[in-house]
């Protein structure tokens, strides 16, 4: 099916996408003519082995792939736009605001040395329109949201590991459903430590 062809309900559409690396050793194919849609409310799970392409596929549909040698092609149409290929100023609007990726490994992402709060306001003012105070409001708003207790005292507490998994949901496009499964992790305040409290979110 070409890109032409793509169902007018789907709200991404991958058609014969294909990512190779050129290596001393050859051409390596990473992932080989991927075709696949996702409606509306559909939930899509792809499964393979571990070095399959599973990752490399989805690294690639966001345009997250640096590699000077690498070779992408094929068409990623979300909501009948096509985006691979995008800049990445261009991807900007769409990594984030409409389009989320949680990481398997949230420390690799996060650092310890800033605050949670801090942590998510980066991500709120990167893809959205608000002044710093706003973000950090609605950074706490997103804690409390998904029930982490105390969610003030949580957005200006540095990063531990399960903590780090937390934050890194609550700042996707889904919070609420991403880090359910932190919650008991974040049940007892050990899991933290504290920083002292600013005066304002000015």
């Amino acid at each position: 099916m070409s890109p032409e062809e793509t169902p007018t309900d789907a709200v991404l559409s991958v058609r014969d996408l294909s990512v190779s690396f050129a290596t001393r050793q050859g051409v390596v194919r990473a992932v080989d003519g991927l075709s696949f849609d996702v409606g509306t409310k559909e939930v899509l799970g792809i499964v393979g082995e571990s070095g399959s392409g599973k990752s490399v596929a989805m690294y690639s549909m966001l345009g997250l792939v640096r590699d000077a040698n690498v070779s992408i092609s094929g068409s990623v149409r979300f909501e009948g736009r096509e985006i691979l290929g995008l800049s990445d100023t261009e991807m900007q609007s769409v990594r984030g605001g409409e389009v989320g990726m949680i990481f398997q490994d949230p420390m690799t992402a996060l650092t310890p040395v800033y605050t949670v709060g801090w942590q998510i306001v980066e991500q709120l003012r990167a893809h959205n329109d608000m002044t710093k105070k706003a973000a950090y409001v609605r950074a706490t708003e997103l804690l409390a949201e998904v029930g982490i207790p105390d969610p003030r005292a949580v957005s200006i507490t540095t990063l531990t590991n399960s903590l780090a998994a937390c934050a890194s949901a609550s700042s996707s496009p889904w919070p609420s459903r991403a880090i359910r499964n932190c919650l008991s992790l974040m049940s007892r305040r050990r899991h933290w430590t504290s920083r002292p409290r600013p005066r304002s979110w000015t």
